[in-house]
């Protein structure tokens, strides 16, 4: 006998949730589809914002937005609906489309609230970044820290946060940032470039006996150190502004 559609509905639900896990993304994407189709009023929404999670980690960014938008133009009282509204600014922020990030927050900003508020604002700043507009993009993460913080954002807030302030040659400020992300996040990806600016920072501040040590870290740190070229270049200009001639020729 043919299922009921709410027994369909959860049926597909459940056979996207299989694929998942057996990393059969396009499998994964059309049983979630079916499901969608059903317009069940909880398993649709859930396979939508599943199907865009799928699809969002399989690259396909438009595809992804499609589906997340599903979640928030038919089941807006659905417990995904921040989710589905975040994950289609994630998906534009990794398509490039920065402007389109920005405008999505324009258009969610009184829908979301709490962790889903947070992670708009701090993806917004990223977008503001990709535009080069670092002023908006610190102004925005400067207003999340506290609410970031003990959250898996945290380290990316601080992070992004030292290169809009390196930016805007705000140094004093970047230097204690990347301060503070070396001491809550001594395991951060990000360190390795935050370090690096901030010897360079050092170095605009004048501070040439400190920028020189941190650069030295860098490139002590031997050739698999991601900025070990960058920071031999930067040292040896450095020592050569501070009339250490033998010094910057050896670099």
């Amino acid at each position: 006998a043919e299922l009921d559609s709410p027994l369909r509905a959860q049926a597909w639900l459940g056979l996207g949730r299989v694929n998942v896990q057996l990393n059969q993304v396009d499998e994964a994407i059309a049983a979630f589809k079916q499901a969608v189709e059903q317009k069940h009023a909880t398993a649709s929404p859930e396979a939508a914002y599943r199907a865009g999670e799928a699809a969002y980690k399989a690259g396909k960014h438009n595809l992804a937005v499609s589906f997340y938008r599903t979640v928030i133009t038919q089941y807006q009282s659905s417990p995904y609906f921040g989710q589905a509204a975040t994950g289609v600014m994630w998906a534009q922020l990794a398509a490039e489309q920065y402007q389109e990030v920005i405008d999505s927050r324009r258009e969610f900003t009184d829908t979301l609230i709490g962790r889903d508020a947070t992670t708009a604002a701090y993806i917004t700043a990223a977008a503001h970044q990709g535009l080069d507009q670092y002023l908006e993009a610190a102004t925005l993460l400067a207003s999340i820290r506290d609410a970031a913080r003990n959250t898996v954002l945290d380290e990316r807030v601080l992070w992004r946060l030292s290169r809009s302030l390196f930016k805007l040659d705000r140094f004093d400020d970047m230097v204690a940032i990347v301060a503070q992300l070396r001491r809550d996040h001594p395991k951060s990806p990000h360190l390795h470039e935050a370090e690096y600016l901030r010897a360079t920072a050092l170095a605009l501040m004048g501070k040439s006996s400190e920028s020189a040590a941190r650069l030295t870290d860098i490139v002590t740190a031997g050739r698999s150190h991601p900025f070990y070229n960058k920071a031999l270049l930067q040292r040896a200009k450095v020592r050569e502004a501070d009339k250490k001639l033998e010094a910057a020729a050896a670099d």
